[in-house]
């Protein structure tokens, strides 16, 4: 089944996320298992909600992405990086990103707390002479939520 253009069922007024999803549900209708009950959210006037199943009859979509924002921000990631002992063609990235959209500091600040913790402690042991087998990288990236690019 083919769902073209949002456009196509647009007519000529501008759909919102709930008018976008809807389509895209009812395709799936009968399609893949039924969701359970606790996995369903605001049903909407839905009275069943399917999985889908890409080898039942997939449902191909068409999307276009218009962004809202056209201003462009600076963003800056920062790396660091642990040269390893054998292989260094293998790495290991402990990494997070340090905007934040809804939660506030909670967000992101406490997983780039530990990340920040566990390269001092990584620090200490290079000090001592120690040397991981494998190269590590720590990175901490900026505009990591959906158009909010530059948003720290």
């Amino acid at each position: 089944m083919l769902i073209g253009t949002l456009s196509d069922f647009a007519n000529s007024h501008t759909l919102q996320s709930w008018d976008n999803a809807k389509y895209l549900l009812l395709s799936l209708k009968g399609k893949g298992s039924e969701v359970d009950e606790s996995w369903r959210g605001d049903t909407r006037g839905f009275e069943e909600w399917w999985t889908g199943s890409i080898n039942d009859s997939p449902v191909v979509v068409k999307l276009e992405n218009d962004q809202v924002e056209d201003e462009r921000h600076p963003i800056r990631n920062v790396l660091g990086y642990i040269l390893g002992s054998d292989d260094r063609t293998k790495r290991v990235v402990v990494g997070n990103h340090r905007d934040a959209w809804c939660f506030g500091a909670s967000d992101p600040n406490s997983g780039t707390a530990v990340m920040l913790e566990v390269a001092r402690l990584f620090g200490k042991l290079l000090e001592m002479g120690w040397r991981p087998q494998r190269s590590i990288i720590f990175a901490n990236w900026d505009a990591e939520e959906y158009n909010l690019i530059g948003s720290t």
